[in-house]
């Protein structure tokens, strides 16, 4: 066992709010969230930190897996001619694929498991899962703010100057 520095003891990554109310959290994890802050041994700190971050990595593989499973599930009934927009958040540097962009279900491969789109300037795109989730597809109308249009319009010109360059 590792003699304790003499300042509090702090490991990169392991952080453990106080704003959190202890009944947020499964018995379980209130005692294994209890033993760790009573822990004094850095080396077994050290571990536990590599531990909940690969479990952290394992869970959020998951839930993304799932995702794009509950989204392909749901735009393999779109029909040709339902129109789909982009409700993503944040900006895609480059894309003309922004929040608030447009296009129509030209037509849906369930083997290939692809969604193709025609926006508004003409130009086929396809989708699988993974993109659905990723550019969050769907088709009600998400609200666009002026902030989103002022975005969205430096992300496309980013991206020009970025291929210029290249």
């Amino acid at each position: 066992m590792h003699p304790l520095p003499a300042r509090p003891l702090r490991v990169r990554g392991l952080t453990m709010s106080t704003k959190k109310k202890a009944s947020t959290y499964t018995p379980a994890g209130l005692r294994l969230l209890r033993g760790v802050q009573r822990l004094d041994d850095v080396v077994a700190l050290r571990d536990i930190v590599t531990a909940a971050r690969k479990r952290l990595e394992l869970l959020r593989k998951r839930a993304w897996e799932e995702s794009c499973a509950r989204k392909w599930e749901e735009a393999k009934t779109w029909e040709p001619g339902t129109e789909v927009w982009c409700a993503m958040g944040g900006v895609a540097i480059g894309g003309t694929i922004q929040r608030g962009w447009h296009a129509v279900v030209e037509h849906v491969q369930p083997r290939a498991k692809r969604v193709w789109v025609r926006d508004d300037n003409g130009k086929s795109v396809w989708f699988s899962s993974n993109g659905l989730v990723r550019w969050a597809i769907v088709t009600e109308k998400p609200e666009v703010t002026a902030d989103h249009e002022v975005l969205a319009r430096i992300g496309k010109r980013v991206g020009k100057m970025i291929e210029r360059d290249a």
